[in-house]
C-alpha cells in the first residue's frame, strides 16, 4: 500500500518507520527535510508538499503539533484535500479538536459532492472556490457542528436540484 506522512517528528518518525518496515511504499514531507533521514534510509521518498504526498498515496497520515497545522495541511494551498485521489484516506494522528475535524470533513465531502454533481448531472460546481463560501453560509445558519448534510442542502438550493440516495 502507498502511504504518505506529513510530519516526521517524534511520533510521525516512528509510525512512518514501522509502516515502511512492514512493506508499505512510503513518502514523507516535513518542514525540515533532514528530519526524514531515518525514513530515507528505510526506502521512503521525499515529497515537496502535502499535495504531492496526497497525489501519490492511498493513505495520508498527518502527525502535526497543533490543530491549526492539521487544518492548514488538509485545506491550505498545496493541501491534501485538493490533491487526494478518490477513495484515499486522510488519517490524523495528532490531538485535534472536533471543530477542526468537522471543517476538514465538510471540505472533503464538499469536494466529492461537487465533483459528482459536475460529472453525473452536468451541474457546474467550482468546488475549490465554493468550499469556503459554502462553509461560511453553513456557519451563518449555525450549522458549523453538523454533518456534511448542511453543505449538501446548500448545494441543492443553489443548483436547484434534489439529491437523494
Amino acid at each position: 500500500m502507498k502511504i504518505g506522512f506529513v510530519g516526521i517528528g517524534n511520533m510521525g518518525r516512528c509510525m512512518a518507520g514501522h509502516l515502511i518496515d512492514g512493506g508499505h511504499e512510503g513518502s514523507v514531507c516535513d518542514l525540515d527535510e533532514t528530519a526524514a533521514s531515518e525514513q530515507f534510509s528505510r526506502g521512503a521518498s521525499w515529497a515537496a508538499d502535502p499535495a504531492a504526498i496526497a497525489a501519490g498515496s492511498e493513505i495520508v497520515f498527518t502527525s502535526l503539533p497543533m490543530p491549526e497545522d492539521v487544518e492548514a495541511v488538509a485545506l491550505g494551498p498545496h493541501g491534501v484535500i485538493d490533491a487526494a485521489a478518490p477513495g484515499s484516506i486522510l488519517c490524523g494522528v495528532s490531538t485535534t479538536d472536533p471543530d477542526t475535524i468537522c471543517r476538514i470533513e465538510l471540505a472533503a465531502r464538499d469536494v466529492a459532492l461537487a465533483t459528482e454533481l459536475d460529472r453525473g448531472l452536468g451541474v457546474p460546481m467550482e468546488s475549490v472556490e465554493r468550499i469556503g463560501r459554502e462553509y461560511a453560509h453553513a456557519l451563518e445558519r449555525d450549522w458549523g457542528k453538523l454533518s456534511a448534510q448542511s453543505i449538501i442542502q446548500l448545494q441543492e438550493e443553489w443548483a436547484e436540484v434534489e439529491i437523494r440516495v
